[in-house]
């Protein structure tokens, strides 16, 4: 499934670690699959990491972390089925699921991004309008 993708991409991460090759560093953030999960996942990722983009835990939001540096990570949620993944459907959390984007404007080194999110079941996906 993978092949496909690698062919045709410039820049591939593996997505099934925490290792610092599993991370794409662009605009002083760190770009990846993620590993954590929870009610806190992201909150978690940002005291982890940093400054982080993931989306392991198929929810889209942002949080900071508890450090002196104001670490953020951003979620852009999941693109999936959600009714296909049958793994998750007795969860509670799974209720909270959700499809967005992280959008911004991102340099060298330093990034000014966002998330915007549309809740299960939306099939119209609107951009916001600035």
């Amino acid at each position: 499934m993978l092949e496909p993708i690698k062919r045709h991409t410039k820049v591939f991460i593996e997505h099934h670690g925490v290792l610092p090759n599993c991370w794409f560093e662009m605009g002083g953030f760190k770009w990846g699959h993620g590993t954590l999960f929870s009610e806190n996942f992201l909150r978690d990722s940002a005291e982890t990491w940093g400054n982080c983009v993931v989306a392991h835990a198929h929810r889209a939001g942002q949080a900071t972390g508890r450090r002196s540096d104001n670490p953020l990570a951003l979620s852009p949620g999941t693109l999936a089925d959600l009714p296909a993944m049958e793994y998750a459907h007795k969860r509670r959390g799974t209720l909270a699921w959700s499809h967005g984007i992280v959008f911004g404007e991102v340099s060298k080194d330093q990034a000014h991004l966002y998330v915007h999110q549309w809740p299960q079941g939306e099939t119209r996906w609107v951009l916001p309008s600035f």
